[in-house]
């Protein structure tokens, strides 16, 4: 946990930069076993340094806030803000009984699914992904397949709109927008897009295309 925060602290600041650069950073610790004696499954760690003769916790002047809070923080009311913050999720400790977002990023971590009723921010995306690994082998190189398609098919409508509004460029409006619509229907098809498609790309009706392919009207 110590080399993970200087490394992090390390690899934001030059040689030569001003240690008020420092960016805060919040230290966040998955683990799967036991790590100590405990009955918690969120341990959360602060710095503070507190003095030995009259136990009191040193603390920022209110110069120092406001000089601080400027400085790559949201807030800088007490020394503990300047310093990194660490927690530990014992995910094994969890009792699975969800009673905030960080539960249900718990209860996902521990059991590897995502109630329909749980609304922590990320989960939905994570809950997209674990649909995908979940599929076999063979539902993944479909699905991906059928991304790949999706975007061959996007760069073809793209790649045959420039083509015709450069192509139409020279011409007047109304010109224009016919080269163009023919353009996009002559690429399209080219293509391999079916008809239905270009129909809707484009807002002509099947028997226009046709008539533009010199095709028989279906």
């Amino acid at each position: 946990m110590l080399y993970g925060v200087s490394k992090a602290i390390a690899e934001h600041i030059s040689e030569g930069d001003p240690y008020s650069k420092i960016r805060k950073v919040y230290h966040i610790n998955i683990v799967y076993f036991k790590l100590g004696q405990g009955k918690d499954y969120v341990y959360h760690g602060v710095t503070e340094f507190r003095g030995i003769h009259r136990h009191d916790v040193l603390q920022l002047t209110e110069e120092q806030k406001a000089f601080f809070a400027g400085k790559n923080r949201k807030k800088a009311e007490d020394v503990k803000d300047l310093y990194p913050e660490y927690y530990i999720l014992c995910v094994e400790d969890f009792d699975n009984v969800a009673r905030g977002s960080l539960d249900e990023w718990i209860y996902y971590l521990k059991n590897n699914s995502i109630p329909d009723e749980f609304t922590a921010p990320g989960l939905a995306e994570a809950r997209k992904r674990l649909q995908y690994d979940k599929l076999s082998e063979q539902e993944k190189r479909d699905y991906t397949h059928h991304l790949k398609q999706r975007l061959y098919e996007r760069n073809s409508i793209n790649t045959a709109l420039r083509k015709g509004e450069i192509r139409g460029e020279a011409k007047g409006r109304a010109k224009e927008r016919l080269e163009v619509q023919k353009n996009v229907v002559i690429n399209s098809h080219l293509a391999g897009l079916p008809i239905e498609t270009i129909s809707t790309i484009t807002g002509l009706t099947p028997e226009q295309i046709a008539e533009i392919l010199k095709l028989p009207p279906e």
